[in-house]
């Protein structure tokens, strides 16, 4: 006698391999999607970066340089976030001849990458990480500026 369709134990043994797949596929997936966001916000630095050399190009200062104060003669973004909507742009320290940047974590993001946390850039070119939404970083600033 022939039986027809998916014995019981062939249904559980398809759910238990399926189980064991996605156990392993979602936090890989996640980790993927967290490092592709920090890698955006590094060039959304970066970019700034540029845009506050072309500032200091015309007013010969960091210092008056704003992001999305809604002032157009000083602003050098229209928004501080960037589009992932991951990560908060923020000019921490500027003066006529320095700047630091930040890109601050939000939301997810911080809570996902623990590892860097808020990402620093300096108009001398140095890449730091520093203390953020959800505390100290846990990683280098090598492991998170590759």
């Amino acid at each position: 006698m022939l039986q027809q369709g998916f014995g019981l134990w062939t249904l559980l043994l398809a759910c238990a391999l399926l189980a064991a797949l996605t156990g392993i596929a979602i936090p890989s997936y996640t980790q993927y999607i967290t490092k592709t966001h920090r890698a955006a916000s590094q060039l959304a630095l970066m970019d700034l970066a540029v845009r506050l050399e072309h500032y200091h190009i015309q007013h010969r200062t960091y210092a008056s340089a704003t992001i999305a104060s809604g002032n157009p003669a000083t602003d050098v973004l229209p928004r501080a976030t960037i589009d992932t909507r991951r990560y908060r742009l923020h000019l921490a320290q500027q003066t006529d001849t320095y700047f630091e940047l930040h890109a601050i974590p939000l939301a997810l993001q911080a809570k996902q990458d623990k590892m860097c946390q808020t990402l620093t850039l300096t108009s001398r070119g140095k890449r730091h990480i520093t203390q953020g939404p959800s505390g100290q970083p846990t990683g280098t600033p090598q492991q998170c500026w590759q």
